[in-house]
């Protein structure tokens, strides 16, 4: 399954810079990247709704490692499409949305701060608990994302680690966006 995830997650990239190449309006190429990301995750979910892993370290493997990559591009392209379809036009209103923003990854890991250490410091001691299918406590799923609900393709705690990954890609675009908003009012 490892192999098989890492060939969609290839051609998923390659997709994602066809969106990002074709020149779009930038709502319009978030929308083509987020649909792009959305087809192939519910491809490989179709996939791993059935497929039995050969050891718990491959099944633990994938669902660290692998299934996040694919749902962290739906979740930052969610986060991105929000910021860019509702901000004001106003400076100093999108400059407090922009803070706003900002926050989300501290709140992440003030909120997470025990399984934030537990990935940052490449601890795997509850790896059994947090991705494998099997121990899944499904009262943990109340906080995934729709995307996320099928108990044959999630962990307990995969979606963490694809939210984590979305929202440190996220917190660099807001603090990008924060730059060029700070140029623009400086050539004014």
């Amino acid at each position: 399954m490892r192999e098989r995830a890492i060939y969609l997650y290839q051609l998923m990239q390659q997709d994602l810079k066809y969106c990002r190449d074709k020149n779009l309006p930038t709502v319009s190429e978030i929308e083509c990247c987020y649909q792009m990301a959305n087809k192939y995750w519910q491809l490989l979910r179709k996939e791993l709704s059935d497929f039995i892993f050969k050891t718990q370290e491959e099944e633990i493997d994938f669902f660290k490692a692998c299934k996040p990559l694919f749902t962290s591009e739906i979740i930052f392209f969610e986060l991105v499409y929000h910021l860019e379809l509702f901000h004001p036009e106003d400076p100093d209103k999108l400059k407090n949305l922009l803070a706003r923003e900002k926050n989300r990854f501290s709140k992440f890991v003030w909120n997470n701060a025990e399984f934030y250490e537990y990935c940052k410091t490449g601890e795997s001691k509850n790896d059994e608990i947090y991705f494998v299918r099997a121990n899944s406590d499904l009262s943990n799923f109340k906080n995934a994302p729709a995307h996320d609900l099928d108990e044959k393709a999630a962990t307990s705690h995969d979606y963490l680690v694809a939210q984590l990954i979305a929202l440190e890609r996220y917190d660099k675009y807001v603090e990008k966006r924060i730059k060029e908003l700070i140029k623009s009012e400086q050539k004014k």
